[in-house]
């Protein structure tokens, strides 16, 4: 698809001579999505597969990785889940060359402890994960994802002056 591609830098209004593409995609392009999902979910299966994950709702199944594009959200269950995940990690950076810990965040839920920092990922009070904000209490989860929706949206019943 990217046979014989080749890009140019403009600076200050002069043109640099063509720089041969060898690899990746180009921005926009609409395989990168594709190319993306099918790169990261052997990562996924990995974790799916060995890792016991959390109960969420009436699904019968355990929830163990949630990933929207590039943002991943793994469920740890318990301090023996890390080795796991660190060395699951390390290999699919190995192999893809990619690096995952960069943007990462930790959210210790419930009686965790976190004076020991797993896999070099700093921890959060909160993580926004797809516009809902998680803290380490489901009490603090549900007050700040709903204070953000109620204060969002006009109030039923309250009648507007002026009009």
């Amino acid at each position: 698809m990217y046979e014989g591609a080749a890009s140019s830098v403009q600076i200050n209004g002069h043109i640099a001579g063509p720089i041969p593409i060898q690899c990746s995609v180009r921005q926009g392009c609409p395989m990168s999505m594709i190319l993306f999902a099918l790169c990261v979910d052997p990562l996924l299966r990995i974790f799916e597969q060995k890792l016991p994950g959390i109960h969420i709702g009436k699904l019968a199944n355990q929830t163990v990785v949630v990933a929207c594009a590039d943002d991943v959200t793994i469920f740890v269950t318990s301090p023996t889940d890390l080795p796991v995940i660190h060395d699951a990690i390390q290999c699919y950076e190995k192999a893809t060359g990619a690096r995952l810990t960069r943007k990462s965040k930790a959210l210790a839920v419930g009686g965790w402890s976190t004076t020991m920092v797993p896999l070099g990922i700093p921890y959060a009070n909160e993580i926004k994960i797809l516009g809902i904000t998680f803290s380490s209490t489901v009490e603090q989860s549900t007050k700040k994802s709903w204070a953000i929706v109620t204060e969002s949206e006009p109030r039923r019943g309250t009648l507007m002056r002026g009009t």
